[in-house]
């Protein structure tokens, strides 16, 4: 006679269950800091570091040094120059609402100015592409200066003004805005070409979008 042997489900302790969800809080925790450190600028490969040094380093043997030393304060020096006209602006009582407070938003126009010239002259760097002509980049940084104030002046509207955290408000909004933009500046040949550099583009993408925060 064959007895049968009956098979008994143990539960989990309690020790395992708090191990199981300890492992997926880890797993979770270790996938957000890969995601965030693949946004780096150091995790690029160090692309961008080398190249500019690279091509500063050649740059300096083909030129005086004075000239090297203009081409690198050149950037800060530009941004440094819209902010200073940024700062002379009076401001207004915010207590009289958005409409009075027009030196805000000529602020606000300038600070649009200065984002748009920060990223418009990373795109070759970084989508290689050609980088953007002088009529290009004027063209593109009247427009991040209105869409700067359009995006801002809707939202105090239908909200509060002074905007709490404005800039971060707006930011990605702003983004999609500036990034129609720059498709136009572009045209559709460069555009394709940054399309299908998704890696590239994610990297932009994201010091963009540091700079306009």
């Amino acid at each position: 006679m064959i007895g049968l042997v009956g098979t008994t489900k143990v539960a989990p302790s309690d020790g395992t269950a708090n191990a199981n969800r300890l492992t997926s809080v880890t797993t979770w925790i270790d996938k957000w800091l890969r995601a965030w450190h693949g946004t780096q600028l150091a995790h690029f490969g160090g692309k961008y570091s080398i190249e500019r040094m690279l091509a500063l380093e050649e740059y300096s043997r083909s030129t005086s040094a004075i000239r090297v030393v203009l081409v690198i304060i050149s950037l800060p020096l530009a941004v440094f120059t819209i902010v200073i006209c940024q700062e002379t602006v009076p401001l207004q009582d915010p207590k009289e609402g958005w409409k009075a407070n027009y030196g805000f938003w000529v602020r606000v126009g300038f600070a649009g100015v200065a984002a748009s010239y920060a990223v418009t002259t990373q795109v070759g760097i970084w989508l290689n592409v050609r980088s953007l002509s002088l009529r290009q980049f004027i063209a593109y940084s009247t427009y991040s200066g209105i869409a700067f104030n359009a995006i801002g002046i809707t939202v105090a509207a239908v909200s509060v003004f002074p905007v709490p955290f404005f800039m971060l408000t707006i930011s990605l909004v702003l983004a999609l805005f500036l990034g129609v933009g720059l498709r136009v500046v572009l045209g559709g040949k460069a555009w394709r070409l940054v399309c299908s550099q998704r890696r590239n583009l994610r990297q932009f993408g994201t010091r963009a979008l540091s700079r306009l925060g």
